[in-house]
């Protein structure tokens, strides 16, 4: 695809797909589902990139609601994407979320991913300096104090998985 119009090519279309991926009562990004049989969930690391997007989308646009998504998105996190650890859960699959075949990825069976809690903490660190919201930074610092004791040994490496249980 040739883009000649970024408004009407690109930011047309993402704006109207806003509604099929972010979950307005929860503030996280849905994924409806997987080819694989993965029920419906809310995907933190996605939503931590969503916090960028809604960023960016507000400097494109000018338009604050971008910025009251953004606040529910890392509000979302804060409150429910972050374990008691400090660092990030995965996916929240609903009613579908104690299934044993889906614990290494689900909130209740607590296992957090560097990769996904890195995201994390770049998008609630924008959230923050965008925002003010001094919740958001301290959320931030949590998650990298969380990969920086548990998650980085002695020879400096980290560990794709945490297993909080």
């Amino acid at each position: 695809m040739l883009i000649t119009n970024f408004q009407k090519d690109v930011l047309v279309d993402y704006e109207a797909a806003l509604d099929q991926f972010f979950d307005a009562e929860t503030g996280g990004v849905l994924e409806p589902g997987r080819q694989d049989g993965a029920p419906r969930f809310l995907f933190t690391e996605v939503t931590g990139y969503a916090l960028l997007d809604f960023l960016t989308l507000h400097s494109l646009t000018g338009d604050a609601r971008y910025l009251q998504l953004m606040a529910r998105s890392a509000d979302w996190i804060r409150d429910h994407g972050q374990d008691s650890t400090g660092g990030i859960l995965t996916r929240f699959y609903f009613e579908h979320d104690t299934r044993p075949e889906l614990a290494y990825t689900s909130f209740s069976g607590r296992r957090i991913y560097a990769f996904d809690t890195g995201i994390c903490v770049r998008g609630m660190v924008a959230a923050y300096r965008t925002l003010g919201t001094a919740s958001y930074l301290d959320s931030a610092v949590r998650m990298a104090e969380f990969m920086i004791d548990s998650m980085i040994d002695a020879n400096g490496e980290v560990h794709a998985i945490f297993d909080a249980r």
